[in-house]
């Protein structure tokens, strides 16, 4: 084990381990390691549980980001491992910046801040403000059926969903210097598309012979996207692929593939989700904006993955589209095996991730 851009390690936790933290979520992530010496070599950790408790609490107290925290063990020894996502905006330790720069961490101050702050200043994609997009070109019934599920759910505060239109799309974060943000137009608009080409999904489902037999575009609002698109892929299956004896994707892992599309694919890139549907397989490919590093191993692993849109993940999630924060994978896996299935394939290229589903037994 090497100390480098990614990689760090300390003895115990100290005061400096922070710092470290801060160093990596400004720079490209990485590992922070606990129990070993100079040296590298394991000398491990007492009470390994109590202190990852203290450590979790202590970052998501001071710094308010949430990394991956578990116990490992290296040469017989109790040691823990702290993986540090990047995150899209600046981050700092008791008002200072550090940022990583080969195997050190760096305190930022002067021009070397400055240009380190303007280049996280700019919003991410749903927090822009849409231009000439006014509360009249929301629909009211949209909101209304929002307010609806997520009072019934219990995962807000319902006092953010008390109050006039503008009310609570500003008390939703889906506002900006009194604009609304794409976010709000993704999930609430009468109609995105007039607003944002690309914002729908494409189904196509084609024969053996990879000959296409129908297509089908599914539109509107995010907030019934997952719903409509998994009716109209099932349809497909029993309608035109005439299979009726229940062999399926699992209801999970459609649903929850699906899902992870719709919440996290990269609008920006003004393309739609697109869906092929074969009789074996079900292929689900939407816009990425993924860490060059980026594994399905990796992801399945940490707790809470990196959300490309997490506003639209909070108000899906506040409607009970979604049901957990970064455990989508794991579900996903999960269901394909209890109905042993093959697992899923997923590959990144271009900035585009394809899931390929594939319904062959393994036995």
């Amino acid at each position: 084990m090497y100390k480098d851009q990614s990689t760090d390690w300390k003895r115990s936790w100290k005061d400096a381990c922070m710092k470290k933290i801060c160093a990596f979520a400004n720079a490209q992530g990485g590992r922070l390691y606990i129990g070993f010496d100079e040296d590298g070599n394991a000398v491990g950790v007492a009470d390994v549980e109590k202190a990852i408790a203290d450590i979790r609490n202590r970052i998501k107290g001071e710094m308010d980001i949430t990394v991956g925290i578990k116990q490992i063990t290296c040469d017989g020894k109790e040691c823990i491992e702290i993986d540090v996502p990047k995150r899209p905006y600046a981050v700092s330790y008791k008002g200072v910046y550090y940022r990583r720069s080969g195997s050190t961490s760096q305190m930022l101050d002067g021009m070397e801040l400055g240009s380190f702050l303007l280049s996280r200043y700019e919003p991410i994609w749903e927090r822009r403000e849409i231009t000439n997009c006014t509360y009249d070109d929301m629909d009211d019934g949209l909101l209304e059926l929002f307010k609806e599920r997520a009072q019934d759910i219990g995962r807000i505060d319902v006092a953010k969903l008390n109050g006039t239109k503008e009310e609570v799309l500003e008390s939703l974060g889906l506002v900006r210097d009194k604009e609304l943000t794409n976010a709000a137009m993704m999930l609430f608009s009468k109609d995105p598309e007039y607003w944002h080409a690309g914002a729908f999904v494409r189904i196509e489902c084609y024969d053996n012979g990879g000959r296409l037999v129908c297509s089908k575009e599914v539109h509107g609002s995010l907030l019934r996207m997952v719903d409509d698109v998994v009716g109209v892929v099932n349809y497909m299956y029993r309608n035109e692929m005439k299979r009726c004896d229940g062999c399926f994707v699992p209801k999970m892992a459609l649903r929850e593939t699906v899902a992870n599309a719709v919440c996290h694919s990269a609008y920006e890139y003004k393309k739609p989700i697109q869906i092929e549907v074969y009789e074996n397989q079900l292929i689900i490919k939407n816009q990425a904006d993924l860490p060059e590093d980026w594994s399905v191993e990796e992801a399945r692993r940490l707790p809470v993955t990196r959300m490309h849109n997490p506003v639209i993940a909070d108000m899906l999630y506040y409607a009970g589209v979604i049901e957990y924060w970064g455990i989508g994978l794991e579900r996903i896996f999960w269901s394909c095996k209890q109905a042993g299935l093959l697992m899923p394939e997923y590959t990144v290229s271009q900035n585009s991730l394809t899931v390929r589903l594939r319904l062959f037994k393994t036995h």
